[in-house]
């Protein structure tokens, strides 16, 4: 199911269910390190304010913003290296 899916963000075709996409999603943030997972998790996931998470971990906002961007980044390049579904 996951493949499929992979299959189909790639060729714009309706989505599968959220329970294969949040299992591709989990499967994903599985290879990042663990504060990258955490910080997505929670800014991008939970919806939480920057500022706020930044607060919790001890961090200024300038680093939180850096480690966002660069957990986004890493997230996406193990997104890139999954391999495609066979035809």
């Amino acid at each position: 199911e996951q493949r499929t899916l992979l299959h189909n963000i790639a060729s714009d075709t309706p989505q599968p269910s959220a329970d294969v996409a949040s299992g591709l999603l989990d499967r994903l943030l599985a290879t990042l390190r663990p504060v990258d997972a955490w910080l997505l998790r929670e800014v991008e996931l939970a919806q939480r304010s920057l500022a706020d998470v930044a607060k919790e971990a001890g961090w200024n906002l300038g680093l939180a913003s850096v480690r966002l961007f660069r957990a986004r980044h890493r997230l996406k390049r193990a997104f890139d290296q999954l391999e495609p579904p066979t035809p």
